[in-house]
């Protein structure tokens, strides 16, 4: 689970493909992943361009994140 409304960079969906060994194609169309949102009562969306200081974000925690193992588990994650 991610928590988008504070994590400002791209979310990697990590799996394991499994199936014999040896060279296998997934076919155009074929759904890798299921993405299920969360309601919630006060969600407001505003849809727009992303600002010079929110790219300078996005692209400082990509950094973080590749550079650092478990970042993300240790420095971004949202409280529960």
């Amino acid at each position: 689970m991610v928590d988008t409304d504070t994590y400002a960079a791209p979310v990697h969906l990590p799996f394991v493909a499994t199936g014999d060994d040896g060279l296998h194609t997934i076919e155009r169309g074929t759904p890798l992943v299921q993405v299920i949102p969360f309601r919630r009562e006060d969600a407001s969306v505003v849809i727009r361009a992303e600002t010079d200081e929110e790219t300078a974000e996005r692209r400082r925690i990509q950094r973080l994140v590749t550079a650092q193992e478990g970042w993300y588990r240790t420095e971004a994650r949202a409280e529960r």
